[in-house]
């Protein structure tokens, strides 16, 4: 598949010193498919998504597609599927909810039951007879409430948050929370919460939102960029970056950007290939993310800031020197002069280096 380094702008290889690392630099590998390839979610070693109009799984550091479930459990209807760190898959295609691994095979979940996402313990939420539900192997399907409501998110600490009654919400151990709002929240909702229990989501129908579940103080407001418009945080990492999309207002096309903490919002339609943006997941504890293009679907990551190789705080002719010396290694993500984690010594790495060089303190 196609691997590239992209920046916004052509890197130059004289090497005059930065006081940081400067415009953003990102890893992007393309999908393997047909233009019709569409990341829903991305785990530590899989994206789930679509492929036309059949479920299927890629490899996160290839793109190669590993696996059609078209077979198991048809290509018609709406597909929304969602992929755990050992590759466990849930889904439903034509109205038929299922869960599928390379380990335990098919299993088809109860009539009525719809996932949207899977955590590590392979526990399932989603909604079920219009109820906010979860669902594992030992208990099958548990609603939260009896009211009309879903769920979006799990996290690995079996934390729930969605929406009840209208109104965002999480459930821990089964206990029902609302998010607290210092103004009525209107209509509201929890779209992620990663395993630090921040969640993020929208309330007043308009105002995105993030919250700490671990205190009582209100959710604070989050500032998403104009360019994305009455745009929505669809999801973050345990390290704080967020993903968010929207339509912007000026151009009317689909947007994303992502936010790095201390360094602010990026907008990706400015440098990822493909643009405009339509649809975006979550990133990753790595920070990869999937989109979709009208060209086809992307992996994606943050590849800067800092490529120091040494541990001296610096990239310099050091830094660069160990990219020389080991050009065209391979093997695991960090070894000697694999700037990018991708286990490959290679141009993107020495581009990386050149992109930073003088940069400090790194």
């Amino acid at each position: 598949m196609k691997y590239l380094a992209v920046t916004a702008s052509l890197v130059a290889c004289a090497l005059a010193p930065n006081t940081r690392a400067g415009t953003p630099t990102f890893q992007v590998i393309e999908l393997e498919g047909a233009g019709l390839d569409i990341p829903t979610q991305v785990s530590a070693n899989y994206v789930a998504g679509q492929l036309g109009s059949d479920p299927v799984v890629w490899d996160l550091q290839t793109g190669l597609l590993l696996n059609n479930l078209s077979g198991l459990v048809g290509t018609q209807g709406s597909i929304f599927l969602a992929i755990n760190d050992s590759g466990a898959v849930t889904g439903n295609v034509a109205n038929n909810a299922f869960v599928w691994s390379q380990a335990n095979g098919l299993t088809m979940l109860p009539t009525g039951f719809h996932p949207s996402d899977i955590n590590n313990n392979d526990v399932i939420v989603g909604y079920y007879n219009t109820h906010p539900s979860r669902w594992d192997a030992t208990n099958g399907v548990q609603e939260l409430n009896l009211i009309q409501g879903y769920t979006n998110t799990i996290n690995d600490n079996d934390v729930v948050g969605g929406q009840s009654s209208g109104l965002a919400a999480i459930w821990v151990g089964g206990v029902e929370s609302l998010v607290p709002f210092d103004i009525p929240p209107g209509f509201s909702f929890v779209a992620d919460i990663n395993d630090n229990g921040i969640a993020v989501g929208k309330y007043a129908g308009t105002i995105a939102y993030q919250w700490d579940i671990n205190t009582t103080v209100d959710a604070t407001p989050i500032s998403l960029p104009s360019y994305l418009g009455n745009g929505l945080p669809r999801g973050l990492n345990n390290d704080g970056l967020i993903i968010a999309s929207g339509t912007d207002p000026g151009t009317s096309d689909p947007s994303a950007a992502l936010f790095v903490p201390t360094e602010g919002w990026i907008a990706l339609n400015n440098v990822l290939p493909g643009a405009p943006i339509v649809d975006i997941t979550p990133p990753n504890e790595e920070g990869w993310f999937g989109y979709f293009t009208f060209s086809g679907g992307y992996l994606a990551r943050r590849a800067d800031p800092c490529p120091n190789l040494d541990g001296t705080g610096t990239v310099d002719l050091n830094d660069l020197s160990i990219v020389l010396f080991n050009f065209g290694n391979t093997g695991l993500p960090g070894i000697p002069g694999d700037a990018n984690l991708d286990g490959v010594v290679d141009l993107a790495d020495l581009s990386a280096v050149l992109f930073a060089f003088g940069t400090s303190p790194c």
